[in-house]
Formats: C-alpha cells, structure tokens, sequence
C-alpha cells in the first residue's frame, strides 16, 4: 500500500507538472522559447550534416586509393604468378601475396562499409 501510494503520489506530481508545462507552451513566451529551441536544433543539424559530408568526402578519397593499392597488389600477385622476375612483383611466396590482398581488401570493405554509414547517416 505504501509503494503504491508513493507511486500515485509520484505520478500525479508528474501530471501537475506535465499540465503546467502545456499551459506554458501555450503562451507568448512559452511558443518563443520552443521556436527559439526549433531554430537552435536545425542550426545544430545542418552543423551535423555539413560534418558528415566532409568525413564521407575524405573516406571517399581513401576507398580510391585503397582500391588502387588492390589493383596493384593484384597485378603483382599476377605477375609472381607468371614467374615474373623478383624485381617485377618482390613477393617470395603465394602465400605472401595473398596476405598482403587480403589486408587490402579488408581495408576496402572497410571503407564502404564506413562510407554506407555515413550516406545513411546524412539521408536520414
């Protein structure tokens, strides 16, 4: 009985204060202070995209290089397979080569991965 007393107790103060605040909205200064809060939140959310806009521009740029670091890699991978010279691919094994596409082509993924985040990030 105790707890469920203190919990209507905490609810209708809950409600007193609830009522208050629409009253409140409702006047003069109540609406200003609410746009003046709305004008302050959009500034703040242009602020955001405009942000994410300039990481999703950098990102792009790094999966461009990345993926030219794998082409590369690729066609050194290829050239080892050719038994190409030493000079031409500098791996010593297959293994090696596959390591090192490997790497690359989780960097890759990662990047997109980062950069799908951000568009939706921005879109929504």
């Amino acid at each position: 009985p105790r707890r469920e007393q203190e919990e209507a107790e905490y609810l209708q103060r809950f409600a007193e204060v609830d009522d208050e605040l629409v009253v409140w909205l409702d006047s003069s200064e109540g609406r200003k202070c609410a746009g003046l809060e709305v004008t302050r939140r959009k500034k703040q959310m242009k602020e955001e995209v405009a942000l994410r806009r300039e990481m999703l521009q950098g990102q792009t740029l790094r999966l461009k290089k990345a993926n030219e670091e794998h082409g590369k890699l690729l066609l050194r991978r290829t050239a080892y397979e050719n038994a190409e010279p030493f000079e031409v691919h500098g791996y010593r094994t297959l293994s090696e080569a596959v390591k090192e596409l490997s790497v690359a082509e989780g960097r890759v993924l990662l990047l997109r991965e980062r950069i799908q985040t951000l568009k939706e990030s921005i879109e929504g």
